[in-house]
Formats: C-alpha cells, structure tokens, sequence
C-alpha cells in the first residue's frame, strides 16, 4: 500500500495568528483611547461646569449684606494699599452663617459645607482644588466705598485642562472717621452686578425708634438725589435686643423716589421698646 496524502492542516496558520492579535491589539487600543478622551472631555465640562456654579454660589453669598458683613467682621482696610488691604486674608467661603447673626464685632458661626474650602481642599462633590482666594481690582469710589473682585483660583495641578480663575465682583464700605488710613473699619459690603464703570454710592446710618406695631415703615433721605429711580438699596438692621431675646428684623418692602426711600420692616408681633440701628446703601451705575 501507498502512503496515505497529507492534507493540509485546516487550523490557522502563526502568521495568520499574529496578525489577528495585532488587529484586535489595534481596536482594544483604539476603544482604551476613545473612552480615555471622553472620560477627559466629561471632566473638563465638569470642571467648567463647577467653575461656573462657584460663581453664582458666592454671587449670591455676597448678595446678602448680612452674610458678606460676616465674611469680612473684624477685618480692617487699608486705604493707602489697595493690591493688598484686608487686615487679614480671606481662607474660605462658608455656605451659611448660623442665625440671628450675633452683634459686631463678635465673629459669626459658619455652618454647612464651605461654598468655598480652604486652599488645597476640594470644592465639595468635584475634582477642582482650591488654591487661592484674594481680593483684586480694588478702585476708590469715593467717600469710603470701594469696588473689589473675589477671585478665586484653582490648582493648576488638579484640572485636565486649563481653568479661569472665578471672578466675583463686590462693594466695600468703610469707616474714613476712624483708625488710621491703613487701620479703616469694615462697614459693609455686598454683591456689585453693575458690570463695571463708575458708581454713585450713597450710604448712611439711620436712628429708628421701637415701636409696638407689627410693622415698622420709616422714610430715609439721600443727601443727594438720584437722577431717577433705576438704582439699588441694600437695608441691614442691627442686631436688636428686646428683653426676652434676640432677633433680627425681617424686610417687608419698599417704595423708591430720587430722594429717598420709604423700607418697611416686620418683627412678628414682638413689641419693640429699645432702639436700633438700620445701614442702609444706595447704589445707581
């Protein structure tokens, strides 16, 4: 008998292996970069996305002249040093301050979560690193008041991509009667949505009487009119004690003129006999 034919092996071949591994090798990579990028893309939206609602956070933080007056408590200005003038340097931002707010110059109490951390911590829920928060931009406005940024910059080591920095801007006010031109008083700040431009400011101290209605409407007049009624008005009652404790007045409304204004207030029910204190501040740009 003859030798039975070699057939030839219907496997595959090492050269046809190889190449397989390498095409496969090729897509496997392929796929690993495509999902690197995207996952490089949605961190990159996410981090602008976070910038972006840190602003509006602080924004409307500073809003409230109650909570910026807690932010910068105790803090002097100094007049002759605008690229540098806190007494001290701001750290953090808080969510909150815990209510009623105690009287000046007792420091308020921050409670939540910092809308803000300190620097090298973690914006809450995000992968941006806090690295610095300063005061910038600071122009005399004349008569005591200042326009200012909160600025806000983050780790350059932290983000994917290069991040603006978050800038606020602010009003400051302070005490020219007192301490000297580098030692001024804090008075009052709040939230400047003007956009920029020069400002006419007006701010004032009002003496109001207790009163034993529920509501208490008192009329404050500009020592300048305004042109029109297109500006702003931020009303800060003083801390306000009336035997049994303490509370804060809660604003009711308010009617404008180019002379003045007429706030109205309520304190629940409580008959107030002692008086206060209420800081009022106009703004037109």
């Amino acid at each position: 008998m003859g030798n039975a034919p070699i057939r030839p092996d219907s496997g595959m071949s090492l050269i046809e292996v190889l190449i397989s591994v390498t095409i496969m090798s090729i897509i496997a990579l392929g796929v690993a970069t495509l999902a690197q990028n995207q996952n490089t893309e949605m961190r990159a939206i996410s981090e602008k996305m976070t910038s972006a609602m840190t602003r509006t956070a602080v924004q409307n933080l500073l809003a409230n002249p109650g909570f910026c007056g807690c932010l910068f408590r105790g803090k002097t200005f100094d007049t002759t040093n605008l690229a540098s003038p806190w007494s001290s340097a701001l750290t953090t931002i808080p969510s909150g301050y815990t209510q009623p707010l105690p009287a000046p110059p007792t420091a308020c109490t921050p409670i939540g979560s910092f809308a803000v951390p300190i620097a090298g911590d973690l914006i809450s829920g995000s992968t941006l690193r806090v690295g610095s928060i300063s005061t910038t931009g600071v122009v005399d406005q004349g008569a005591g008041n200042y326009t200012a940024n909160i600025e806000i910059a983050f780790d350059a080591t932290s983000v994917v991509r290069g991040i603006r920095n978050v800038t606020v801007p602010f009003l400051v006010s302070v005490d020219l009667t007192s301490g000297t031109a580098a030692t001024r008083p804090f008075v009052s700040c709040s939230a400047n949505t003007s956009g920029g431009g020069p400002l006419n400011i007006q701010r004032g101290t009002v003496l109001i009487t207790g009163a034993a209605s529920p509501t208490l409407c008192r009329t404050i007049t500009f020592p300048t009119p305004f042109a029109n009624t297109n500006y702003r008005v931020t009303l800060t009652p003083q801390y306000l004690d009336y035997g049994g404790g303490s509370f804060q007045l809660s604003f009711g409304y308010m009617t404008k003129t180019t002379t003045g204004i007429n706030a109205c207030f309520d304190h629940h029910g409580v008959n107030l006999t002692n008086n206060f204190e209420l800081d009022w501040m106009a703004i037109a740009d």
